[in-house]
């Protein structure tokens, strides 16, 4: 799910036709985060990549993401978790890149 609002937010911030380019920037960046969550080696690390890439999402208002980089980033940080959904990820940023392409201009 995106938060429409975030993205009205961000148009003022950057401007309506900088958004696309926002957006662009933070899906090259999340190939980067991706590997960063399968390769972490310690559950310290494995909490900073869920952390950024909660963030990133979060400021290009994809909630869904950001939602379940939370709830894991909590887990390890805890003890709770040593590995990471990646599927659950993945399903969140393949939905929000589709609701966001459908919309965006």
């Amino acid at each position: 799910m995106i938060d429409w609002a975030r993205i009205e937010e961000l148009k003022a911030e950057v401007g309506e036709d900088a958004v696309a380019e926002v957006v662009e920037i933070f899906f090259e960046e999340v190939d980067e985060a991706m590997a960063a969550l399968g390769s972490a080696g310690t559950p310290d690390a494995l909490a900073d990549a869920l952390h950024f890439l909660k963030g990133s999402a979060q400021n290009v208002g994809m909630s869904d993401v950001a939602g379940a980089c939370a709830a894991q980033e909590v887990d390890v940080r805890a003890g709770r978790r040593t590995a990471v959904d990646l599927p659950a990820i993945q399903t969140a940023l393949r939905s929000a890149r589709t609701e966001l392409i459908q919309r965006l201009p």
